[in-house]
C-alpha cells in the first residue's frame, strides 16, 4: 500500500487505513505513514516486531515499536506452532533484552511437536512429508543439492523445480507414445534428441515411433541416452513415488524469502556467514536482529523441526546453547 502512494505522490483520504508487515517499512515508509496517519480516522498497523529481520534493507523497527498504544491487540493464539517449537521459539526471544522488543505472550497449538537435533541431512527424513529447508545464505543451500538429487528427492529452489522440464515432458511423451498415443512432429523431435537419433524430419502430422525403429516393450530409461544424471535423477525420483507434476514436497529457501510461510517438517541448518558474524559482534541491534532471524526460521514449523548443526561449531547460530 505505502509504496503505491510513494509512486504515484497521492495519500487519499481514509476512514481506515491498514499497513501490513508494518516493523518492516523503511524510514521514507515512515514518513508516507505518518501522511497517511493524518489523513486516516483510524490507522490499523499489523506486524511484530520479533519478525523484524529487514534492518539491513533500511527497515526501522524503532519506529513501529514506538508506535505502541494502549489501544494494541495482540493476537494471543498461534495456529501453527506446536508447544515444543514455541518453547525453544521463546528461548531465542529471551536474548533480546526486555527494553529493546515489545514484550507479548501467546499460546501455541495443543500438539507438542518435536524438535530434533541433528548432524546431517541424511538425519532428517526428507524422503515424506512437505519441508522447508532453510539456511542463513544460499550458498549453503546450492551446496545442498547435490546431496539432495543423490537420494531422489524432489525440491525447488528460488521458484524453480530440481529437474529439467523440458527432459520430464519428453519422457511423458515416450511413455505416451508406449500406450498407445501418436505422436506430434514438435514431441518426436525432442525425442529423437534424448535419445541420440539422428533422423531428420519435416513433415507436420502424427507419428508412431515404430516408424523409426522404436519398440514399445522398452522403457524410456533404455533409450534416453543424452543427460544421463539428469535422468538417472528422474528415475529415481518415480521410484521413490514423487509427484513429479506436483509441487515440490520440499523447498529450499532462505530465512529471509521464507518470511510468511510454513511447512510440517523444518529443517534448520545454522551455519553463518563471517560477514554476519563480525557485523553481529559490532552492534546490539545487529545481534538483536540476528536473533529475530532465528526466531522467524524456528517459527515456520508446524510439527516437527530438525536442528541441523553448523559444520564449524564456532561458525554457527548456538540455539542448542539456548535449551
Amino acid at each position: 500500500m505505502i509504496e503505491k502512494f510513494i509512486v504515484s505522490g497521492l495519500c487519499p483520504k481514509y476512514d481506515v487505513a491498514f499497513i501490513d508487515e508494518a516493523q518492516d517499512l523503511s524510514p521514507i515508509q515512515w514518513k508516507m505513514f505518518d501522511i497517511i496517519k493524518e489523513n486516516s480516522k483510524y490507522v490499523i498497523l499489523a506486524g511484530d516486531d520479533d519478525q523484524a529481520i529487514y534492518g539491513w534493507a533500511g527497515a526501522d523497527v524503532k519506529k513501529f515499536q514506538q508506535e505502541v498504544s494502549k489501544k494494541d491487540i495482540i493476537l494471543p493464539q498461534s495456529y501453527r506452532v506446536p508447544q515444543l517449537v514455541q518453547n525453544l521459539a521463546g528461548n531465542i526471544l529471551k536474548q533480546i533484552p526486555d527494553d529493546r522488543r515489545i514484550q507479548k505472550s501467546w499460546s501455541a497449538r495443543e500438539e507438542e511437536g518435536t524438535v530434533n537435533y541433528i548432524y546431517s541431512t541424511e538425519d532428517a527424513p526428507l524422503d515424506q512429508g512437505t519441508w522447508l529447508v532453510l539456511a542463513r545464505y544460499n550458498d549453503k543451500l546450492n551446496r545442498l543439492k547435490p546431496t539432495l538429487k543423490e537420494r531422489g528427492i524432489y525440491f525447488e529452489f528460488q521458484d524453480r523445480k530440481s529437474y529439467k522440464i523440458t527432459l520430464f515432458k519428453t519422457i511423458l511423451n515416450y511413455t505416451r507414445w508406449t500406450k498407445g498415443d501418436d505422436l506430434s512432429l514438435a514431441e518426436v523431435k525432442d525425442i529423437f534428441e534424448y535419445t541420440g537419433t539422428d533422423t531428420e524430419i519435416k513433415e507436420e502430422r502424427m507419428y508412431d515411433l515404430t516408424e523409426f525403429g522404436f519398440s514399445k516393450d522398452t522403457p524410456w530409461y533404455d533409450v534416453f541416452q543424452s543427460d544421463y544424471e539428469e535422468c538417472l535423477y528422474i528415475r529415481e525420483m518415480l521410484s521413490n513415488g514423487e509427484e513429479l507434476n506436483k509441487p515440490p514436497r520440499v523447498k529450499l529457501s532462505t530465512i529471509h524469502s521464507a518470511k510468511g510461510g510454513e511447512a510440517d517438517n523444518v529443517l534448520l541448518m545454522l551455519d553463518n556467514t563471517k560477514t554476519i558474524r563480525d557485523s553481529v559482534e559490532k552492534s546490539p541491534d545487529k545481534q538483536d536482529e540476528e536473533h529475530r532471524v532465528w526466531y522467524v526460521g524456528v517459527t515456520r514449523t508446524k510439527q516437527n523441526l530438525y536442528v541441523m548443526s553448523a559444520k564449524k561449531e564456532d561458525q554457527g547460530y548456538d540455539i542448542e546453547g539456548l535449551i
